[in-house]
């Protein structure tokens, strides 16, 4: 009989994390169960520091702790400043991101320094162990990975872009017919 063996969830939080920086070649992930560890090896000090601010050092699964480095290349270059906005720091972690479409900021009224993040509009799939899917894998946007990995983002706001690349004219959202 065979045995039905599932993955534990800091794998899959691993996987969520490689999905989301799969598009960006500075950015290798990587997981240790052995120490429970995930390790993000990134090219430039500036992205490090800023996915820093971004992510905890330690996510819980359940009462087990799970610690996330994140690592520079020698030489790395110069760092994100203490006191840099939310601008900057989300700038930093992903410049060179394929799954980015823009980063907008908004100052008016009574909303003062707001970030929105807005990723490409695709849908993006890692493995799990999702018995709905006939792969097995979760299917979701950028925005819900970014969402859910980064909760330090304050001020900052994840979303998917309304147009996708390469779209027609009946590809349009609402609004936007001709």
């Amino acid at each position: 009989m065979d045995m039905v063996k599932l993955r534990s969830p800091w794998v899959l939080y691993q996987r969520k994390l490689d999905a989301l920086f799969r598009r960006d070649p500075g950015i290798s992930v990587e997981l240790d169960e052995g120490f429970l560890k995930v390790t993000l090896r990134v090219d430039t000090q500036k992205k490090a520091d800023a996915l820093s601010k971004l992510m905890p050092a330690e996510t819980s699964f359940g009462g087990v702790d799970v610690k996330l480095r994140i690592v520079p290349a020698n030489a790395a270059g110069e760092g994100l400043p203490d006191d840099a906005s939310m601008l900057d720091v989300v700038a930093a972690a992903f410049e060179g991101n394929g799954c980015l479409a823009e980063i907008r900021p908004v100052s008016k009224g009574l909303f003062r320094d707001l970030v929105y993040v807005v990723f490409r509009n695709e849908v993006v799939q890692y493995e799990a162990d999702n018995l709905a899917d006939v792969n097995g894998n979760i299917s979701t946007l950028y925005e819900d990975i970014a969402r859910d990995v980064m909760p330090n983002a304050d001020n900052a706001f994840f979303c998917t872009s309304a147009r996708r690349e390469g779209a027609n004219s009946l590809d349009k959202p609402l609004g936007e017919w001709p």
